[in-house]
């Protein structure tokens, strides 16, 4: 189910996952961003999926990364869906161990990053880490 099409950013659900793909393709403004993220959070919380993958690898900003409104107010939001795991895929991963997160409730969110599109949709398939 497609969600945004735009051409910096597609958005959409994949049903069979119960998965969030959020896909970064060009350039964005700070604003462009942050309604993007805004739509991706509306989308989880209209599918009620359980896992969120972010590609970062064709993204020409760096919002993901170095904007403190995305740790700071996006990523309480993101903790209070229902997402379980969160899988950035990044031309060249950070680290790629999982990072555990308290979420809502007594739930946990999952964090890890990923080389490969396929890699990050195998991982959010899979039970448990």
């Amino acid at each position: 189910m497609l969600h945004t099409d735009k051409p910096h950013l597609q958005i959409d659900y994949d049903p069979a996952l119960c998965c969030v793909v959020h896909t970064w393709r060009g350039h964005c403004t700070e604003d462009d961003y942050r309604q993007a993220m805004y739509r991706c959070l509306e989308l989880l919380y209209q599918t009620e999926a359980r896992g969120l993958i972010v590609d970062l690898r064709a993204a020409a900003h760096d919002h993901w990364l170095e904007d403190h409104w995305t740790a700071e107010t996006w990523f309480p939001e993101l903790l209070a869906t229902d997402v379980q795991k969160l899988a950035v895929v990044a031309a060249s991963p950070p680290n790629t161990a999982p990072h555990v997160f308290p979420a809502s409730g007594d739930a946990l969110l999952t964090g890890r990053y990923f080389p490969t599109l396929g890699e990050a949709r195998h991982w959010v398939a899979q039970r448990g880490v």
